[in-house]
């Protein structure tokens, strides 16, 4: 499926946007060759991984002599320092300098203003352990689209369990899974005998049915993006949503370990 145009507007706008920075603030990067020696540098630094000369010349993709020319114009601008091997021609290896590694913060800086990382947003998220991996993937891509969509704020569904429940039903329906719906509960144990009940016996709020609802995949995976009421007013981070197997052995259909120390199951005996 292609991407509309319209979509792509806002990705291509920040891709021009931070190009332009990039020329205007980090000296010779205003050639193909000085910008992809510039990343490729940083890359190296962020991996950890040893500034060799020749490594260089071998990552960026342009002729040896062209990086090799690029890396002296680097040296001239302060940003670099090529310091040879005792000996050995092949061992010379490229010292950032201060300048190059502030230059390098303010490049990430930049980032982070016009792009969302997407990964990191839903590593905070989305609480998921789905074994098989095409299936963690296509949860993944269907709670990002349903976080680009705004369903899952609490002024929107997020909230509304049996609606969002519905909502990733369909979606996965539409997608060529099988799915339905599952009345239940979450029991979140917060440690020491803390435990919430979201859709428990007796603990509905006015307004409110005892009862939750979350979606079964494939007969392999509870998907729940229905957890709203948790944050609204009991546990503020938790997870925006939630994955994972599914046990068909009543009453504990499926549960997860948070990384705060949370512990969520998913019941249903006694709806």
């Amino acid at each position: 499926m292609t991407m509309p145009l319209a979509r792509m507007a806002p990705q291509l706008r920040s891709a021009v946007e931070l190009r332009q920075w990039v020329v205007q603030h980090i000296p010779q990067t205003h050639s193909a060759v000085g910008h992809d020696l510039f990343l490729a540098i940083a890359e190296h630094l962020v991996a950890t991984r040893p500034l060799l000369v020749r490594s260089l010349c071998a990552d960026v993709p342009h002729p040896e002599v062209a990086v090799r020319q690029q890396l002296q114009k680097l040296q001239r601008a302060g940003l670099v320092r090529v310091e040879a091997g005792a000996g050995q021609p092949a061992a010379a290896c490229v010292v950032p300098t201060t300048r190059f590694l502030a230059l390098l913060n303010a490049y990430a800086e930049q980032l982070d203003r016009v792009y969302l990382v997407r990964q990191q947003l839903r590593t905070r998220q989305l609480a998921i352990d789905v074994p098989e991996p095409a299936l963690r993937e296509w949860v993944e891509t269907l709670f990002d689209h349903f976080h680009d969509l705004g369903w899952l704020y609490l002024n929107t569904y997020g909230a509304i369990c049996f609606l969002m429940a519905r909502l990733v039903q369909q979606a996965a329906l539409a997608h060529g899974h099988r799915a339905r719906l599952v009345s239940g509960y979450v029991q979140v144990d917060r440690g020491n005998g803390n435990l919430f009940l979201l859709g428990g016996q007796g603990v509905s709020a006015p307004g409110q049915i005892d009862g939750h609802a979350f979606c079964v995949l494939d007969e392999a995976v509870i998907v729940d993006f229905g957890l709203g009421n948790l944050r609204k007013g009991h546990i503020p981070g938790f997870a925006w949503g939630a994955a994972c197997a599914y046990r068909p052995q009543p009453p504990v259909f499926g549960q997860i370990a948070l990384p705060d120390g949370c512990h969520a199951a998913w019941k249903g005996d006694w709806v």
